[in-house]
């Protein structure tokens, strides 16, 4: 995807009308094309018709009963279609995730233009200034969806893409049910699953900070990880495997069960030490890299809450970063 050059078409519209958030992108769509709101079947979202045809003023079809947020991210959407020089032609945008193409190109053009959309609607020069300014996430993601008109979850997926490693957010619904989650690139913890019931600030008590905000029909939490975890004083001869077998003694299932914890533990450890080779392979970064993975598992919680947890997952660190220093 051509992602660098369809954003700087949505910045070029900045400059050029002089635009303000929230985007008048009715107003703006007029400059290029015919727009018109109407009923469209199959869950269709938008419609962009005589694109780059000589002769023909292109058209933009929008839902209208689609919700109104979700209307004007598609006309952002449409607009970018008719922008992009290389998008032509006819293109039914649906956000069916089911719906099916054979053309690889049709999902790039769909990526480019939701690409375009995203920066229309919410620069990234704007929430970097706001992130710059303001803690609590949770501020910032209100204020996107209230000051640029997109709904709360378009604004934290926004938010999730800017800012840096270190961030999760995760959406209940009134039941207290996870409907949504996502982190930013680099976080090391994993969000609780979809369907989930549970109490996030309980689950999360090693994050360095929980923000939240309500709307009428959800509730949104963002958890900042600390970049440094304080490690364990311990002995530095003690052998991880005989304190893991220590810490499945005291758990109370099969053998098999054992051992699939064993596994898993070992891949949580692999994945992150492969990981922070890739940056600063410290015992520190390991340590915290690993830890947060650990904690975030609910079903190793009858693991990570036990009290020889720390001392087992220092030792097995340090093995790691020793057999790397030789």
């Amino acid at each position: 995807m051509r992602k660098s050059i369809v954003v700087n078409y949505a910045k070029r519209l900045y400059a050029k009308y002089n635009l303000v958030i929230p985007v008048d992108l009715l107003s703006l769509a007029h400059r290029y094309a015919q727009v018109k709101f109407i009923d469209i079947p199959f869950d269709i979202d938008g419609i962009s018709v005589d694109l780059k045809v000589k002769g023909k003023t292109p058209k933009i079809l929008v839902n209208h009963d689609k919700p109104i947020n979700r209307q004007r991210f598609t006309l952002a959407h449409e607009i970018g279609h008719v922008v992009i020089p290389w998008h032509a032609g006819t293109i039914f945008d649906k956000t069916d995730n089911n719906y099916s193409s054979n053309s690889d190109s049709y999902w790039e053009i769909e990526a480019e233009a939701n690409a375009f959309a995203t920066e229309l609607l919410m620069p990234e020069k704007w929430i970097s200034e706001l992130v710059q300014k303001t803690r609590d996430i949770s501020i910032i993601n209100r204020r996107i969806a209230n000051e640029a008109k997109v709904s709360p979850i378009a604004a934290c997926l926004r938010l999730r893409s800017i800012l840096p490693h270190g961030y999760l957010f995760i959406v209940q619904n009134n039941s207290g049910e996870i409907v949504y989650t996502g982190k930013s690139d680099g976080t090391f913890a994993d969000a609780l699953p979809i369907q989930h019931v549970g109490y996030i600030e309980e689950h999360y008590s090693f994050a360095e900070s929980i923000y939240k905000y309500e709307t009428d029909w959800e509730i949104f939490f963002w958890i900042k990880f600390p970049s440094e975890i304080e490690i364990p004083v311990v002995n530095h001869d003690e052998d991880w495997r005989e304190t893991l077998d220590s810490i499945l003694s005291d758990v109370k299932c099969s053998t098999q069960q054992k051992t699939k914890y064993k596994q898993q533990m070992s891949g949580i450890i692999g994945s992150a030490n492969s990981v922070i080779k890739r940056v600063e392979y410290t015992k520190e970064s390991l340590y915290n890299a690993c830890f947060q993975r650990f904690k975030s598992k609910t079903d190793l919680e009858i693991i990570t809450k036990h009290k020889l947890f720390e001392r087992f997952l220092y030792a097995r660190i340090q093995e790691l970063i020793n057999k790397a220093e030789h």
